[in-house]
């Protein structure tokens, strides 16, 4: 398994809209292209208005054309595009589970 981690910073006061049009639109993009998602998370202390998302994928393979196909999607392209003003950073993560993670 691989699994991407996204966190985002959302812009101050933007969180509950950024979060309706994540879950609106952009997520049901994702689920289109077969990007699963396994969890969601916001800060609740410490970073304010930040948001975490992990995705998982059966192989690199896998990742690869998934994210391929969502970057030629122009729904997708336009749902990042109508979204991205509403945050003031992206750090994503891709990551591979420790022989000793339960998490595989």
């Amino acid at each position: 398994m691989v699994y991407l981690l996204v966190t985002v910073q959302v812009n101050r006061g933007k969180l509950d809209e950024w979060s309706n049009m994540f879950e609106k639109e952009y997520l049901p993009l994702c689920n289109k292209h077969g990007q699963k998602l396994v969890a969601a998370w916001r800060t609740i202390v410490g970073t304010y208005d930040e948001v975490t998302d992990l995705f998982v994928f059966d192989s690199m393979e896998e990742f690869s054309r998934i994210r391929q196909a969502m970057r030629d999607d122009p729904e997708v392209q336009a749902a990042y595009k109508r979204i991205a003003p509403l945050s003031g950073y992206e750090v994503s993560k891709l990551m591979v589970a420790q022989s000793y993670s339960p998490m595989q």
